[in-house]
């Protein structure tokens, strides 16, 4: 069902299991429990990461999405993992609570060339915060907040949504903005797959909920203008035509375009569900993302979903948020909708280049990876673009060679056969997407 990349776009590396927070939510399946995986109770060594990121860069992973457990727990080989991940031309970035960020790590951070944060943050409301979290935390991490931001570094915030502080999200979003971020996040909480520790499912958000954070990310975009976004996808069933442009970009990505990688060298296809498919201290990355096809094969895709004409707008919903606990149930905010409505296309509406005035050129940012069925351009951290191999090419070409070109003469020079309006919608939605940009 999905075409197999040659390894992951992205990985997120576990630097430590532990934490200085207990969330009541959290979605780190061996904490509290027992589990299956075999998880070590030590930080990631310095051993450890240099085989990691030699496997990335060998088989050229764009981004590193540093995380834990408490990343700060591990600050100094943090530190290392940044510079050997710098070295090799993986951009990267860090997940934290923040509440152990002082300004002298914030600097530090930025010097070793971070540039996005994204900081959990439960509630604007204290109590809440940390009644969610199980620790006095709520000032600690504001405070770690305003550090990282003064240190220069580019903070998201990330709201895990519960029943208990559902009602606060566009609360906190305000709160957030008032500190100097404008980046504002929502996970829905999800039960932890593959151990034994009691969960209370009252924390789950009900359909009503649901709609309510979703209606609540929207005022927060056009009233505070901040960027939104969801960090695990909703079936694209369950939303309207407005909520779709803001939040329709996230799918699966699991064993599909991503892994995880645990401090003891462990990789798994999602941070939420444990199962071993090797360790990278013992095999190569290639052969392990092999090992992924049962996520690629559509074995977990809601039987619901396979047939529906939005599913590549969502991919089924998130795995992990499915009903009954299994990777192929459906995701419960499913929408049973008729047929006349399964129509509707979520087209974006792009203004069309002048075929014959326009300047365009290939972003310079862009980085670019060929693999055996197609190739990829990335345009920094997580936002990737597919090719066949003969756009792919020219794309390549194009960015090497730092060539300004117009629609007419770029479809002239390579002797492009589609048709021109169908042309320039290409390129225009190439503009739209950041591949390519205009030159005044």
């Amino acid at each position: 069902m999905y075409k197999m990349l040659d390894a992951p776009l992205a990985v997120h590396i576990e630097l430590t299991p532990e934490c200085n927070q207990g969330c009541s939510h959290c979605y780190n399946f061996w904490r509290g429990g027992d589990s299956k995986l075999e998880i070590n109770d030590t930080n990631m060594d310095l051993e450890t990461i240099e085989k990691v990121v030699y496997e990335l860069s060998t088989f050229r992973v764009f981004h590193a999405i540093n995380t834990g457990g408490e990343p700060l727990l591990n600050f100094k080989n943090l530190l290392f993992l940044m510079r050997k991940l710098k070295e090799c031309g993986i951009s990267f970035s860090l997940n934290t609570n923040a509440s152990l960020l002082s300004f002298e790590k914030a600097k530090e951070l930025r010097d070793a060339e971070l540039r996005s944060v994204l900081v959990s943050l439960f509630s604007s409301r204290k109590e809440i915060h940390n009644r969610l979290a199980n620790a006095k935390n709520f000032d600690k991490t504001v405070n770690g907040i305003t550090n990282a931001i003064k240190a220069g570094l580019d903070v998201s915030i990330n709201m895990v949504v519960t029943t208990e502080n559902f009602n606060y999200v566009m609360e906190t979003a305000s709160f957030v903005k008032d500190l100097g971020v404008n980046k504002f996040s929502v996970i829905r909480v999800v039960e932890p797959f593959g151990n034994k520790r009691k969960f209370n499912k009252n924390l789950l958000l009900g359909y009503s909920e649901a709609l309510r954070v979703v209606s609540d990310l929207l005022r927060i975009s056009f009233c505070l203008g901040m960027k939104v976004d969801s960090l695990i996808p909703y079936p694209a069933c369950f939303l309207n035509d407005e909520a779709v442009e803001l939040l329709g970009n996230r799918s699966c990505s699991a064993g599909k375009t991503s892994a995880v990688i645990s401090a003891s060298g462990i990789v798994r296809a999602c941070p939420h569900i444990e199962g071993s498919y090797g360790n990278l201290l013992k095999e190569s990355l290639g052969d392990i993302w092999e090992k992924m096809t049962d996520w690629r094969n559509g074995k977990y895709i809601p039987k619901e979903c396979k047939d529906c004409s939005l599913f590549s707008s969502c991919g089924g919903g998130c795995r992990a948020a499915s009903c009954n606990h299994l990777i192929d149930g459906k995701d419960f905010l499913m929408n049973k909708i008729e047929e006349t409505l399964l129509k509707k296309k979520f087209v974006k509406k792009i203004p069309l280049l002048n075929f014959q005035k326009t300047s365009l050129c290939v972003k310079r940012n862009c980085r670019f990876r060929k693999d055996k069925v197609f190739g990829i351009v990335n345009l920094g951290g997580i936002r990737n673009v597919f090719f066949d191999h003969q756009t792919f090419d020219l794309l390549f070409k194009l960015y090497n060679e730092k060539k300004v070109f117009s629609p007419a003469v770029l479809k002239a020079e390579n002797d492009v056969q589609m048709d021109k309006r169908d042309f320039l919608f290409f390129l225009s939605n190439l503009v739209s997407r950041g591949v390519l940009e205009k030159i005044s």
